[in-house]
C-alpha cells in the first residue's frame, strides 16, 4: 500500500529528459535568482498548478485580492478549513444572498428537524406573558 502524502514531506521528482528548454532555462534561473528559498518557489509553482489542475474538474472561482498578503496571511488562507469556510461563506453569499451566514459545515440532523417544525411566522410570535406588555405600545394617538 503507497504512504499517503502529508504536510511537510518531501517529495522527490525528476524533471522529463523530454523538458522543453525554455523550462530548464526558467527553472535556473530562479534558482539562481532564489537561492535557498528557490525550494519553496518551485513549490509554490507546484501547489498553483494542482489547484488549476483541481479547478478543471468542479466549480472553482478566482478573483484577485486589492493588496497583497503577508507571509503568515498567505498561509492562513491556504489553509484547508480556510479555504473550506471561505468556499462556504462565498457560495451561500452568491445561490442565496438574502439567507444569514450559517457557519457550521454541516447541518446537523437536529438543527434540520427543529427547521421543518418551525415556519417563519411561529418563530416571531410573541407570546401571550409580554403581549399585554406591549398592548398601546405602538398607538400614535397620544
Amino acid at each position: 500500500m503507497a504512504r499517503l502524502i502529508k504536510p511537510g514531506q518531501t517529495i522527490p521528482f525528476r524533471l522529463p529528459k523530454d523538458t522543453p528548454e525554455d523550462i530548464i532555462e526558467y527553472l535556473n534561473e530562479m534558482k539562481e535568482k532564489e537561492g535557498s528559498s528557490f525550494n519553496s518557489k518551485v513549490t509554490s509553482l507546484f501547489i498553483e498548478a494542482i489547484y488549476k489542475k483541481k479547478a478543471e474538474k468542479k466549480d472553482v472561482v478566482s478573483f484577485p485580492l486589492p493588496g497583497t498578503l503577508t507571509e503568515e496571511q498567505q498561509r492562513w488562507i491556504n489553509n484547508q478549513h480556510t479555504r473550506q469556510a471561505l468556499g462556504q461563506w462565498v457560495y451561500q453569499m452568491i445561490t442565496q444572498p438574502s439567507k444569514p451566514v450559517d457557519v457550521v459545515t454541516e447541518p446537523s440532523k437536529k438543527k434540520k428537524e427543529h427547521d421543518e417544525e418551525t415556519s417563519p411566522p411561529e418563530a416571531f410570535q410573541i407570546s401571550d406573558y409580554h403581549s399585554g406588555a406591549l398592548d398601546g405600545f405602538f398607538d400614535d394617538d397620544d
